[in-house]
């Protein structure tokens, strides 16, 4: 490593642990904790995942309600006795799991939950079941309590927001997940809820993709909430009633099983030593390559609009490619739509995923409003590593780039051609015939030989002469080792 570069990380340490030291010095540190929530409010919002929804999402206030979020909230209550509009089960909602674990464990200066801000926002005291302990096995008497208010719920016609998720006993730094389920005492809680009322919205709070099963994707609304930080009950709140409008898209790959992961055969290894045998094919790479069914597709978000794609245009500069669209809100609400850019090379000659997200851009329209979004890929994200010449390289060729709103969700395509920057390749002997013949200078060289020889009349004979190594040809056709090197030399100087 170029000693600049160790020099120039050890200097951004140092630079931080000064600034540390000087914040602590001084007597008053002036912090905007108020403005600070606004960030990771709007954060929040935007990190949720509306997985789906058959339009039991958003919910309406209820008449009375309204009150600005944040305004606070009167501790978890309990699950009443007579009928309810709206009901909150599951422990999340009222201690949330809004951070990891660990060493990135920080101490907020403002923590809200998803109930005060329920609570809050609809100016009611919306009833709640704790409904499981994290951690702990299904608990009787919490399944009942919760039980009971759900079929209260379904009684008033109305809805059930169930948070499940995984504990810090399940995730945390230092240790690996065994498996990528939802607690067994959650989901025997949801099969049971669903027993007695059809409408219930899942809200998940997790830091990594757990598998969802049946009683999950059969419920009308699942929100994926994640880890959201300090103002993420708010967050949760402003999306559950509209007022902010879902636009988080996956940032992994969501399997159906286990086992269709492109790692499952690697990992965790043997003797704490795991190879990381799925090389390129990593997440959405490998599940796309293969065309393995999953959940739900690397970038799929949905919205409670609706957004069309037009116009697609790709251009190629010296400097990388220029993608631009034009998206157009077709719904009744204002929305924000991130469009994604995925890249392949038709014809590549090297190993490469079939499709690789490059770029992606947001905007805002309101219902009807259309328009063109740009979105750059630098010259720098079309290379790759050539092991061969020891450098990163653009290869000449037809790219071929997909427009969308998942990997798996691109309407739009277009081709371009781009002047790649390969070096001049040197030929020896270990090169195989079929890599040498690919070469047009090798063609003018190799051809006329091989027309001569009895292989020419044999297509089977051609195909497997076709992986041989040049220094294997030796004897065949009264070539010698000489006049193979001869060879070899009369395309180099032909290159």
């Amino acid at each position: 490593m170029d000693q600049a570069a160790v020099d120039r990380a050890a200097g951004l340490v140092e630079q931080l642990i000064r600034r540390s030291v000087e914040n602590l010095s001084e007597a008053e540190t002036e912090i905007d904790v108020e403005g600070h929530h606004q960030v990771a409010l709007e954060a929040a919002r935007r990190a949720i995942v509306l997985l789906q929804n058959d339009g039991i999402l958003p919910l309406d206030v209820p008449a009375g309600g309204g009150k600005d979020p944040g305004a606070g909230g009167s501790g978890t209550g309990d699950a009443g006795t007579g009928p309810t509009p709206l009901a909150v089960i599951g422990d999340f909602a009222a201690t949330p799991r809004y951070q990891g674990a660990g060493s990135s464990h920080v101490n907020p200066p403002r923590l809200t939950t998803a109930l005060d801000s329920i609570r809050s926002l609809t100016g009611t005291e919306v009833p709640f079941a704790r409904g499981f302990e994290p951690g702990k096995d299904a608990d009787v008497g919490l399944q009942g309590e919760a039980v009971d208010l759900a079929r209260r719920t379904a009684e008033a016609g109305s809805t059930v927001l169930l948070f499940l998720g995984l504990g810090e006993d399940v995730e945390s730094e230092g240790y690996d997940r065994e498996d990528m389920e939802l607690p067994a005492a959650q989901v025997e809680l949801l099969e049971a809820i669903r027993q007695v009322t059809g409408r219930v919205v899942v809200l998940l709070s997790n830091g990594s993709a757990v598998r969802l099963p049946a009683a999950v994707t059969a419920a009308p609304g699942v929100l994926e909430t994640w880890l959201l930080g300090q103002a993420g009950g708010e967050a949760v709140a402003d999306v559950l009633f509209g007022r902010a409008n879902p636009s988080g898209h996956l940032a992994e790959t969501i399997p159906l099983r286990l086992e269709d992961t492109p790692s499952y055969l690697h990992f965790p290894g043997d003797h704490s030593r795991v190879r990381y045998g799925e090389g390129l094919f990593v997440g959405y790479r490998g599940f796309d390559a293969l065309g393995t069914e999953v959940a739900y597709p690397f970038g799929h978000g949905l919205s409670y609009t609706t957004f069309e794609l037009g116009d697609l245009a790709v251009t190629s500069g010296a400097d990388g490619l220029d993608v631009t669209v034009t998206v157009t809100n077709t719904g009744e609400r204002a929305g924000r739509a991130v469009v994604q850019a995925y890249v392949s090379v038709e014809g590549s000659t090297v190993t490469r995923a079939l499709r690789e997200l490059k770029g992606f851009g947001d905007v805002t329209l309101e219902p009807g409003a259309s328009e063109q979004l740009s979105i750059r890929i630098p010259r720098e994200d079309l290379q790759f590593w050539s092991v061969v010449d020891g450098t990163w390289v653009v290869e000449t060729g037809t790219y071929a780039v997909e427009v969308g709103f998942s990997s798996r969700d691109l309407p739009l395509r277009a081709e371009v051609e781009v002047l790649g920057d390969e070096p001049t390749p040197v030929v020896d002997t270990t090169w195989t015939v079929g890599e040498v013949m690919a070469l047009p200078a090798a063609q003018a060289v190799l051809a006329p030989l091989f027309a001569q020889m009895p292989i020419a009349e044999d297509p089977e004979m051609q195909k497997m002469i076709a992986q041989m190594p040049l220094n294997r040809l030796s004897g065949l056709g009264g070539l010698d080792r000489a006049m193979i090197q001869q060879l070899v030399d009369a395309i180099n100087a032909a290159m």
